[in-house]
């Protein structure tokens, strides 16, 4: 897996393809369409489960899938327009290829506004201060074939597992943890 800043994905919705970028850690912009994969924070995996703070990207000729943590910690902003859709981990990647006159039209949504500056950011929401960018909500999935399918699967992170112990076992493992 290939460590990365930043990323942007550009879907083209009557070519049904998509072009994708990452920057990596010495600030260089690429282009890949090469069966590769990136992620950025950190992960492990045990016992087929993946732990951690991370944004994966999987990528494979025409085939690319972006998922996020249980927590959706890093940031992955989706621009929607007839003609094509514009994905990335930052807001800005997607505001310049405004000023590159790719028909992108973004508003301010007025009543989010107080919502942001009080907070920083929108809390439990998929919503953003712009009417045509949403994030992808946590544990989310986006998946880009022909055609883009986005989803997420509800996590209860309160979710524990139920294992009974002796109570020998029990003291044993309380001794070890103070």
């Amino acid at each position: 897996m290939t460590r990365i800043k930043t990323f942007k994905v550009i879907f083209d919705r009557k070519k049904k393809n998509f072009l994708f970028y990452f920057e990596d850690l010495k600030n260089n912009w690429h282009f890949s369409k090469i069966k590769k994969n990136y992620f950025l924070g950190y992960f492990y995996e045990e016992y087929q489960k993946t732990s951690g703070e991370y944004l994966k990207i999987c990528i494979d000729n025409n085939y690319l899938e972006i998922i996020n943590d249980k927590f959706g910690t890093y940031n992955v902003f989706i621009y929607n327009n007839p003609t094509h859709t514009i994905i990335s981990n930052s807001l800005s990647n997607i505001l310049e290829d405004r000023d590159k006159k790719q028909n992108i039209d973004i508003n301010i949504q007025s009543e989010n506004i107080y919502e942001y500056f009080c907070w920083g950011y929108m809390p439990a929401s998929k919503e953003t201060i712009y009417n045509e960018i949403e994030t992808l909500p946590p544990n989310g999935r986006i998946i880009i074939t022909d055609e883009i399918k986005i989803s997420n699967k509800k996590y209860d992170i309160f979710q524990k597992e139920k294992i009974k112990y002796k109570k020998e076992k029990y003291f044993e493992i309380l001794k070890t943890k103070i």
